[in-house]
């Protein structure tokens, strides 16, 4: 994707102006919005995208078998239940943003989130189903099958 971008200013600059503008900076999320990224990215099999998140989540210190444990079990996370809470939700709202409903916040909001949180985590879900789009159409434009 990297190569397309760069072959495509203006697809470059808005990559850059949408990530900035939707996922947090700095990140109050941390390794959850990465194992979220990862694995909304491994929903819609995007390659490119999954392994950008996994290279990051395995700099932080994450080894290989908890990163498949991830992609193969994602309610079992070995995270504490805030972070599993962010994880659960971003995925949710990728994969089934017609399903979320006001009640839903609510329940986030009682579990704790303010509402800047909650719409940091809706820009992160956001901004991984685009990636995930771009990255995958990027991808296909280039490839010489």
């Amino acid at each position: 994707m990297a190569f397309a971008l760069a072959a495509h200013p203006r697809l470059l600059t808005a990559h850059g102006q949408i990530r900035e503008l939707l996922v947090p900076v700095p990140n109050r999320f941390g390794a959850s919005q990465h194992i979220a990224g990862m694995l909304i990215a491994h929903v819609r099999g995007c390659t490119p995208c999954f392994n950008n998140c996994r290279d990051t989540l395995s700099a932080m210190g994450f080894n290989p078998g908890t990163l498949d444990a991830f992609c193969e079990l994602p309610d079992t996370l070995p995270l504490r239940e805030r972070e599993r809470s962010i994880v659960r939700f971003t995925l949710r709202m990728a994969r089934e943003p017609k399903t979320i409903t006001p009640s839903d916040f609510r329940e986030m909001e009682k579990a704790g989130f303010s509402k800047e949180e909650l719409l940091e985590m809706v820009g992160v879900a956001s901004y991984w189903n685009y990636a995930t789009t771009l990255a995958t159409l990027m991808d296909a434009g280039i490839r010489d099958d």
